[in-house]
């Protein structure tokens, strides 16, 4: 290798090549990790066991030290977890040495055949892109997965590495020996043998199209059509599950509710245990709710009738329109005072200011103290169509909420707000132990309460509002097949107005690889020049609808990238067929076509 070093035949992107990769493995072999993965996983262990997704029992031995060694090499993890803290090293072990070997051989190579230049070069291309591949893994997905970051768990070798990687994609820009009069040679005669540059079939493609606009234009329709039903349909898609998820988080993404099984109930005890057990909560709200006539001087009505506490309308952010809510002294002296929604004040007073005046809720006298601003409808439930008494009050003078052979009171459900999303999980834990020991369940019995919490409506709205969104995109697809049949129909009938043309290309030295790829291209090109006017005119129509307000429209970079992408996909696979018979001709039967 010396002799071919200094016999002046060798050439620098070679020796960039060649020095990048032994930096690269060197760095890996004897530097390895790159990444302090033990120290990453015991910070991910650490804040595992601080938000309680693990919790650490007497039975697992040991310390608490202990446990973290062990954990931080991902031995006593499962799951995702595991997952994110060995990620790394996987990566690391496939990644880096591949690239590293990958430049050696393509810098050896170069220094020994110059003349196999353009492939080494390629070749050495794929090693620095796997190289910055490990890097994009580390920080654009690890960092978010393991929630770390983990600049701070990176060596100076981690940044040696990065440099190498960086040098094996600089060679590209390098030219090797004999390139030079190559492109003057090209200057002078043209292109060889025939063929032409990536750049003058895309500019004859262009021709192509724009010579021919009528037929260009009919053509690319069915592109553009199944273009901007993809980009239209998939906002549309997107927009409901945006709109769905908006809607359940809205109503509380860190609230459990609390409800009896029948015949079992919940009761006012249970309350209690709940709020001396609980921690990381908000809100403890217990509620007793039944349906039943209401009237007044002008209207009877079967209402809705909630009791409810003093926090209720700070827990569920209730906005008072006129008056007041019900406070703490409602509840302590058994007031009859009620409050309406919106709707209930309509219908039971029509435009009368309800305030002061008297509603009988099954036979009692409440006076009116406040009326609700308009809040919507929620999972088929709307404040505005109900009315709201103080708990105590619905318990003892409205309804019999008495549990037979004990003196609790039932409610109807608990609300239980977490502090954060994040505390949902360990007080949903909480509460199931808590209750389970409230109502002396054994071990093989099944809970006689259900605890609702609204990941499990996200979990299954987000499962029908996918299946939606690929039915949609499915239907879209269908046009853009069409769009796909109508390339290749024209396609063929380009080849065959241009016969002469491609026998005269074969005459002078044109191989089949040449001809195949002028027409792929010529196919491509008016694909994605489709695929563009079909991602305009879906974002058009996207816009369109959203400002119409028909449907709650998203349009997301994926959605425009997957009809661009099926654009040149469908540009690619309808097009092949009549390149392979345009490169099939042969010569002399193409020039003698009339």
């Amino acid at each position: 290798m010396l002799t071919r070093l200094n016999d002046g035949k060798h050439h620098l992107a070679s020796v960039v090549t060649l020095v990048s990769g032994i930096v690269l493995l060197m760095t890996v072999v004897l530097f390895s990790p790159l990444i302090d993965v033990r120290a990453a996983g015991r910070d991910l262990f650490t804040q595992a066991v601080a938000s309680g997704e693990i919790t650490l029992s007497p039975e697992a031995g040991g310390n608490l030290s202990e446990l973290l060694d062990a954990a931080s090499s991902g031995t006593t993890l499962s799951g995702s977890a595991a997952a994110a803290i060995t990620s790394p090293t996987d990566v690391l072990e496939r990644l880096l040495p591949v690239a590293g070997l990958l430049a050696i051989v393509a810098g050896a190579l170069g220094i020994y055949r110059p003349e196999w230049g353009p492939t080494l070069r390629w070749l050495t291309v794929l090693a620095g892109m796997l190289g910055l591949v490990y890097y994009a893994a580390v920080f654009g997905v690890l960092s978010r997965t393991m929630l770390l970051d983990l600049a701070g768990h990176t060596s100076v070798m981690f940044y040696v590495a990065l440099v190498a990687c960086m040098g094996l994609l600089a060679q590209a820009f390098i030219k090797r020996p004999g390139e030079e009069q190559a492109e003057s040679v090209r200057r002078l005669i043209g292109p060889a043998n025939g063929g032409m540059s990536l750049n003058q079939n895309v500019a004859m493609a262009l021709d192509a199209i724009w010579v021919n606009k009528m037929r260009s234009g009919l053509t690319m329709l069915g592109i553009i059509i199944g273009v901007m039903a993809i980009v239209s349909l998939l906002s549309i898609g997107q927009g409901a599950q945006a709109s769905v998820t908006d809607t359940i988080t809205g109503a509380g993404s860190n609230v459990l509710s609390v409800s009896g099984v029948t015949p079992a109930v919940l009761t006012m005890d249970d309350v209690e245990v709940l709020k001396s057990s609980l921690t990381n909560v908000e809100y403890i709200d217990p509620t007793y709710y039944e349906t039943t006539i209401v009237r007044t001087d002008m209207e009877t009505k079967s209402i809705r009738v909630n009791g409810v506490t003093a926090d209720y309308a700070d827990a569920e952010d209730i906005v008072m329109d006129i008056g007041r809510f019900v406070n703490q002294a409602d509840l302590d002296r058994r007031g009859q005072v009620a409050v309406l929604g919106p709707d209930v004040a309509e219908t039971l007073f029509d435009n009368v200011n309800p305030i002061g005046r008297t509603v009988t809720i099954n036979g009692n006298p409440f006076e009116v103290i406040g009326v609700l601003e308009a809040q919507g409808t929620n999972f088929g439930q709307s404040p505005d169509e109900q009315i709201f008494v103080p708990l105590t009050t619905a318990q003892r003078n409205l309804f019999d909420t008495s549990v037979v052979g004990t003196s609790a009171k039932r409610v109807s459900n608990i609300r239980i707000h977490a502090i954060d999303t994040d505390s949902v999980g360990r007080v949903k834990q909480t509460v199931e132990v808590v209750l389970r020991a409230a109502h002396d369940l054994d071990v093989d019995e099944d809970n006689d309460f259900s605890i609702f919490d609204s990941q499990i409506l996200l979990d299954a709205a987000s499962t029908v509002t996918s299946t939606f969104t690929l039915l949609l995109g499915a239907v879209a697809s269908v046009s853009l097949v069409v769009g796909g049949i109508g390339i290749m129909n024209i396609s063929l009938v380009s080849v065959a107005e241009r016969t002469k043309e491609i026998g005269l290309r074969k005459a002078i030295g044109a191989r089949k690889s040449h001809i195949l790829q002028q027409f792929l291209i010529e196919t491509v090109v008016m694909s994605f020049v489709g695929g563009i006017l079909g991602v305009i005119s879906g974002v058009a129509v996207a816009g369109i609808i959203q400002a119409s307000d028909v449907f709650s429209v998203s349009v997301t970079p994926e959605s425009i990238m997957l009809g661009l992408a099926s654009s040149i996909a469908i540009g690619i696979f309808f097009g092949v067929y009549p390149a392979q018979r345009a490169a099939s001709l042969q010569p002399i039967e193409a020039l003698r076509t009339e």
